[in-house]
């Protein structure tokens, strides 16, 4: 199962245990992207580009310090090393916690 998949099925099965979720989500399917994603998805692309882009690392550090606890650090942790980040994300997880925002 790919990140992509996992994280439709997790909004799929959240939206089936919204009150009248038939009616309220009849319209068009559109995909979403977590707050996990999007950490996962820049890291890719940071470790990607010889870890060199201060926007991806800057984007990673806010979404870290914006989301802190509410993040899944399980799927987070699982993912990065299945892609090949988990130092990055430690490294980030790190930085976002010295500024205050994030948890451990």
């Amino acid at each position: 199962m790919s990140i992509q998949t996992e994280s439709r099925q997790a909004l799929r099965e959240l939206i089936a245990l919204l009150p009248q979720a038939d009616e309220r989500w009849a319209g068009p399917e559109c995909n979403l992207a977590s707050a996990e994603d999007v950490v996962l998805h820049k890291l890719h692309w940071f470790q990607l580009g010889e870890r060199v882009s201060e926007r991806q690392w800057r984007d990673v550090l806010g979404v870290l310090k914006v989301q802190g606890a509410r993040l899944d650090l399980a799927y987070l942790r699982r993912w990065a090393t299945y892609l090949g980040v988990a130092e990055r994300l430690d490294e980030a997880l790190r930085a976002a916690r010295a500024a205050g925002n994030a948890r451990p």
